[in-house]
């Protein structure tokens, strides 16, 4: 069985077994789930998309908002 390639503190390598069709230990990372398949995911605005649907929501909220005050329905924030 290979040995993990992390390295440790010292500056040698960690000695631990790596996991079955990785390159590290349990330890360390080795085939750690990510995304939706991690035991922690709870899918809030997590991808690129929803991200960019957001930034864009916000841009077109902070024009109204700079149009409002231009028309003097609503004071300035100070």
């Amino acid at each position: 069985m290979p040995k993990c390639l992390a390295k440790k503190h010292s500056g040698g390598l960690c000695q631990n077994n790596a996991i079955k069709g990785g390159l590290r230990c349990k330890f360390h990372g080795g085939m750690s789930p990510c995304g939706s398949q991690h035991w922690n995911f709870q899918g809030k605005g997590c991808t690129k998309e929803e991200r960019l649907r957001a930034r864009v929501a916000n841009e077109r909220i902070r024009g109204l908002v700079s149009l409002a005050i231009d028309l003097g329905m609503i004071s300035p924030a100070s």
